[in-house]
């Protein structure tokens, strides 16, 4: 399923702790809205971070990749 910009959820590391055993991140390069302002080893290390729960992975995530989405997350699919 492809949407114009891409889902990015950093608040389920938080709000189910323990539930997943790992993530996925789809690092292919498809066109949409959606820019990513670091290259892909980078986009990996961010998202370790986030992982470990350093502070400020979040906002680093979100401010390097945006415009995303989790409103489907949010409302609940």
């Amino acid at each position: 399923m492809y949407n114009n910009i891409n889902f990015l959820n950093t608040d389920i590391n938080t709000d189910l702790p323990d539930m997943f055993s790992g993530f996925f991140i789809d690092l292919r390069d498809i066109k949409t809205e959606t820019n990513v302002g670091m290259d892909k080893p980078g986009t990996v290390r961010a998202f370790e971070h986030l992982l470990k729960g350093d502070p400020g992975s979040e906002t680093e995530l979100d401010q390097m990749i945006h415009p995303t989405t989790c409103a489907q997350y949010k409302k609940g699919l």
